[in-house]
């Protein structure tokens, strides 16, 4: 009788875990986007003042990114070092990072399509367009907020019932 319990309460354990996990990875994709829509808006930001390349703004903007954004434009600031143009290092560092980061398929697919805003020749124009990517990441983040709201509380509750659920099947 003590063995069942002992295997009820660690299958219920288990299964309450793998739901606040998964919950976890929607607060994490929140977060993500409204970091990396700080940097973005830190680097037009930074471009409306120095009028320097967007290059070398990577390198000025990495060190106030915050999470994994901060590593992602470490790895941007490495390859724009390293001869990549300004939109081949973004699409090459997200392809890199998007495994590890939270973010949606369908958010790195947009992020890599967005990479025509470092493409521009004038300060000006490369400056709206990074407003505009930021202003579209936010939006990203909105949309990633409420899906927070919506599911994160069910994707818990289910873990605790499928674990109750799968008690009482076994048992």
């Amino acid at each position: 009788m003590i063995c069942k319990l002992i295997g009820a309460i660690l299958v219920i354990g288990s299964a309450t875990l793998i739901g606040w996990g998964f919950s976890e990875c929607m607060i994490a994709r929140e977060r993500e986007l409204l970091n990396l829509a700080d940097a973005v808006s830190l680097m037009a930001d930074e471009l409306g003042y120095t009028l320097e390349p967007v290059k070398h703004l990577f390198l000025k903007v990495a060190p106030y990114a915050k999470g994994d954004a901060a590593t992602l434009f470490e790895n941007i600031n490495d390859l724009a070092q390293n001869g990549s143009t300004a939109a081949e290092a973004w699409c090459a560092a997200l392809e890199e990072n998007a495994p590890s980061m939270s973010l949606k398929k369908s958010d790195c697919d947009y992020l890599t399509s967005c990479s025509d805003a470092f493409l521009a020749y004038d300060a000006g124009r490369q400056k709206l367009q990074l407003d505009a990517l930021s202003d579209k990441i936010c939006a990203l983040a909105r949309e990633a907020g409420e899906d927070k709201k919506k599911n994160c509380r069910l994707v818990r509750m289910l873990g605790v019932y499928g674990g109750v659920l799968i008690c009482a099947i076994l048992f």
